[in-house]
């Protein structure tokens, strides 16, 4: 099968000539999924030439049809051949038929003008107030004076070390990084393979967590930056998606949440309990590798993150010992927290956070709770963690309280 498109303003018209069948229906998904993964929502398959359409082609157009409508997106078939007309009527999928072109759609394809991010205002000026737990510090003791349970409602959104027990947790074993987001917790049990637990709101249920070390943020975002790769940036590090933010906010102190697909992911999560240290300890290499798994390479790549991040750009905070220097010139310092899901199609435009992050903790379970870090080590360092495309909802900090 031959596979060609061109962009028609919002329309993504794609040529297929030859056979839809069992031995190319896996190619067909890959490339036009391909085509949704960058931004086109809106498909028309233009199928003049396609001679034959077997039950695995109907399953790749079907699954391709379903990626789009879970973003408002758009699927049609248009100008069919005598035999993909009868095969796709016969087995219900008459509808997406068309043998005319949508009126919005120019009759020739236009060169893209790729911009690297999108700027949304959100109507808000109130900004967020960020509550400081740091009742623990690497590596003491962990004392139940420590522990302070933290209710994750709706408007909060929080990152640190915790444990979901309703109370210290059989001595403290269960301490290990979280994020929440929107009323929904994502838990790493401190343990080597383990697979992240999670709380989700649902009716009356609030979750909860009993935290020794917590960020937290309360308030409404103001901005929306959607970003996306061109042919001169195929992808964002974090400390450029910084840059981005602050480019429309000039301020210290900034609260973000960003959902999007994962180039490279760099960073660490317990391995063992700081619960159950007896002891006050400086921790230094090769001991440190009993508490604390780092990865090796970039991880997650394809996947999907929700990170949460607090970054500050304020040079007396280089010093709070729960943000650490982000990027190559350490110009700003940020704690930040990522949870990987399985990849999904992200909206384009202006989405609301709330339902995009619904969707998300509702959706497959998640892979992986991380603490993000800068690997700045001369050639051996893996650098910091990037991200494909995705969209970053932020606010200025307004207010600062420590509550240890």
């Amino acid at each position: 099968m031959q596979i060609h498109h061109e962009i028609r303003g919002t329309y993504l018209f794609v040529g297929a000539k030859g056979r839809l069948d069992a031995s190319w229906s896996e190619h067909f998904t890959d490339t036009l999924m391909n085509f949704v993964r960058d931004g086109q929502h809106h498909l028309i398959i233009n199928a003049w030439e396609m001679t034959f359409l077997s039950s695995a082609g109907i399953r790749a157009l079907l699954l391709i049809y379903k990626s789009v409508r879970k973003v408002d997106g758009s699927f049609l078939i248009y100008n069919a051949t005598e035999f993909v007309t009868q095969t796709l009527t016969t087995s219900g999928f008459g509808d997406w038929l068309i043998t005319a072109l949508p009126g919005d759609m120019p009759r020739e394809g236009m060169p893209s003008t790729q911009k690297m991010y999108e700027h949304f205002s959100l109507g808000s000026n109130k900004g967020q107030r960020l509550f400081i737990h740091k009742a623990w510090c690497p590596w003491k003791q962990v004392k139940p004076s420590s522990i302070k349970k933290i209710e994750f409602v709706k408007n909060l959104f929080s990152l640190g070390i915790g444990s979901p027990g309703m109370d210290d947790t059989a001595g403290g074993e269960q301490f290990g990084e979280f994020l929440a987001a929107a009323g929904h917790v994502v838990y790493q049990s401190p343990a080597e393979e383990s697979r992240p637990d999670y709380l989700i709101s649902e009716q009356a249920f609030i979750p909860s967590m009993q935290c020794i070390q917590a960020l937290t943020l309360e308030g409404e975002m103001t901005d929306l930056i959607r970003f996306a790769p061109t042919d001169e940036t195929r992808f964002f590090t974090l400390s450029q998606i910084v840059e981005m933010m602050m480019a429309q906010r000039q301020t210290e102190n900034m609260g973000f949440v960003l959902i999007g697909e994962v180039e490279g992911l760099v960073g660490a999560s317990l391995i063992k309990s700081p619960g159950e240290l007896r002891e006050d300890k400086n921790l230094s290499y090769p001991e440190i590798k009993e508490w604390l798994s780092f990865t090796g390479e970039r991880v997650y790549a394809r996947q999907q993150a929700v990170i949460l991040g607090v970054v500050s750009g304020k040079p007396g905070d280089k010093k709070e010992p729960l943000l650490s220097p982000m990027g190559p010139d350490g110009k700003y310092c940020a704690h930040l927290h990522a949870v990987v899901f399985p990849y999904q199609v992200l909206q384009n435009g202006r989405i609301d956070l709330f339902k995009t992050i619904g969707k998300f903790f509702n959706g497959p379970s998640p892979l992986a709770v991380l603490h993000l870090v800068n690997d700045s080590r001369p050639v051996i360092g893996l650098g910091e963690s990037a991200l494909v495309r995705g969209a970053c909802w932020f606010a200025p900090i307004s207010h600062e309280e420590v509550q240890s």
